[in-house]
């Protein structure tokens, strides 16, 4: 029995490996998905403002991205320390749900920086 709890045990470092990873696929996506949709949608910037608006809100998506992939490196560690011996189906399963709670985060503060800027 014990051997079985140990070999369960090794798969928790999957949880924030599958988060990370996933939430920077899904940040990368997103952000060129914005670059390219949301002036086109949004009607662009003005063209007195076109640097400062273009420039500001694309270092709000990165910076945005950088932090959300670090909130997901930290929730998938805690989340997988506190599951420790769950097998491998369910590490996978909360590395993914962790992933989707950041990028909708990530989704709510494009939308706060393309708003207000």
């Amino acid at each position: 029995m014990r051997e079985q709890d140990q070999q369960q045990s090794t798969f928790w470092p999957l949880t924030p490996l599958v988060a990370v990873l996933t939430t920077v696929a899904g940040v990368i996506a997103l952000y060129y998905a914005q670059a390219a949709l949301v002036p086109a949608l949004g009607g662009g910037c003005d063209e007195n403002a076109r640097p400062a608006c273009g420039l500001g809100i694309g270092v709000q998506l990165i910076g945005y991205g950088f932090g959300v992939t670090c909130v997901a490196m930290i929730a998938g560690v805690v989340v997988a320390l506190r599951h420790r011996t769950d097998p491998r189906g369910a590490v996978l399963r909360r590395g993914l749900l962790v992933a989707a709670g950041c990028l909708v985060l990530y989704v709510v503060l494009s939308a706060v920086a393309w708003l207000s800027g």
